[in-house]
């Protein structure tokens, strides 16, 4: 019999549930073992009945925890404002961390973890799930390799079309800050679709665990929905090697579009688009030859392959391929955008409701996913591209930018 992983799963609904769910139903039981879960909530879980009957121990903190047992691996999924503290006392106490995604709000809550991880000498992974996946780590290694050449542009598109209950499931979504007054800056580039922002950034870091940063950004920021934040961003920008990106999202469509993928280079243009009917991760050189490198979410386990290597990598001690270290660029450039950028709204009369097949209401932007294609498609901004709700980009220098200048408690 191999080894199994000790594991604490701190939280247990929501997201948690999710990992609770892989870990119940579909991860093999000889690669670990459940020591307890920490949530003063418990009794609200989804699967509270069921981790009763198996007899799994419930704590209301990580320190009651830690007094009781130990564990190499604490997988947490709880509201972000608890991240920073619960990564910190796990890693403190000899625990591996999974911490999803995002990992903090502010910039100057990364030195703190990067101390602790330095004196522990234990490993942090957050959870951006296509950072570990092995199609995008094999086709990231070819680029760091040089095998598509110089890197020229690198793209991405995502609507995902959200009605009132996405808003209404919690107190902090679309919020700057939770009902207790915490900042969250909750929003669709920090949130929703902050895997495709990353992985931009990931696939241009100069080795596995690493993500470029970029020297400048354009921004525009725009909201249909009653948010404080925003739920549309086209964003642009420039990394000191000349490389440029754009990242095209909304909220307010109706024409729901996964993940489409664009990225130039000197020998070859990479595309995905999880839209396709086999979607696949695809290099196509310009000489005409092509290589397949599948699909950035197939899994043969069955389950998410950052679970899979955390249970997994206590014995194997392999690099984690995104830490603290790693968000940082994404981090960087979601702080920025609260920092720098104004949210604009969309005009009224753009804006309609409209009913899902579950009934629920929501709020849209007429001719939205057209005139987004246009900008992706010519890679300009929406106020470049002359529609007339726009705005022009505002223009941030991400070098010298550190710190956050919203404050952690609601004014």
């Amino acid at each position: 019999m191999g080894h199994k992983t000790k594991v604490v799963m701190v939280g247990s609904a929501g997201f948690a549930n999710h990992y609770l769910e892989m870990l119940l139903d579909r991860v093999d039981p000889e690669l670990f073992q459940l020591q307890a879960i920490v949530d003063p909530f418990v009794k609200k879980a989804p699967r509270y009945q069921q981790l009763m009957e198996m007899k799994i121990p419930f704590y209301d903190t990580l320190e009651e925890f830690y007094q009781h047992h130990d564990a190499e691996l604490a997988i947490i999924a709880t509201p972000i404002k608890f991240h920073q503290p619960q990564s910190i006392t796990a890693l403190s106490h000899g625990s591996n961390v999974l911490c999803e995604k995002p990992l903090v709000t502010n910039l100057d809550d990364i030195p703190p973890l990067r101390e602790t991880v330095r004196r522990t000498g234990r490993q942090m992974a957050v959870g951006f799930q296509w950072s570990f996946s092995p199609a995008l780590l094999r086709l990231k290694q070819d680029i760091i390799d040089g095998v598509f050449g110089k890197p020229l542009l690198f793209q991405s598109f995502a609507i995902y079309t959200r009605y009132d209950r996405y808003y209404a499931r919690n107190n902090w979504a679309g919020k700057l800050y939770d009902a207790a007054g915490d900042l969250v800056l909750d929003s669709i580039a920090t949130n929703a679709t902050a895997h495709f922002l990353h992985n931009i950034f990931f696939m241009l870091g100069k080795d596995i665990p690493s993500s470029a940063m970029p020297e400048r950004i354009q921004a525009s920021l725009y909201r249909a929905n009653p948010v404080e934040t925003f739920d549309t961003c086209f964003l642009s920008g420039e990394f000191a090697d000349g490389c440029r990106f754009q990242y095209v999202t909304s909220h307010c469509s109706e024409d729901n579009r996964a993940p489409i993928l664009h990225y130039e280079l000197e020998k070859a243009v990479i595309t995905y688009d999880a839209n396709a009917e086999n979607p696949r991760i695809l290099a196509c050189f310009r000489d005409g030859h092509s290589v397949d490198y599948g699909r950035p979410d197939d899994t043969t386990k069955g389950y998410d392959e950052k679970l899979y290597f955390m249970l997994t990598n206590v014995e194997k001690n392999l690099p984690v391929p995104c830490t603290q270290e790693t968000i940082l660029p994404h981090l960087t450039v979601c702080d920025a955008l609260f920092d720098h950028v104004p949210v604009q709204e969309f005009p009224k009369e753009l804006t309609y409701r409209a009913t899902d097949a579950k009934g629920g209401g929501g709020t849209f932007v007429k001719d939205l996913f057209p005139q987004m294609w246009t900008c992706f498609e010519k890679n300009l901004s929406p106020y470049e591209a002359g529609f007339s709700w726009a705005v022009p980009s505002t223009e941030v220098d991400i070098t010298g930018y550190r710190h956050l200048a919203l404050p952690r408690r609601r004014p």
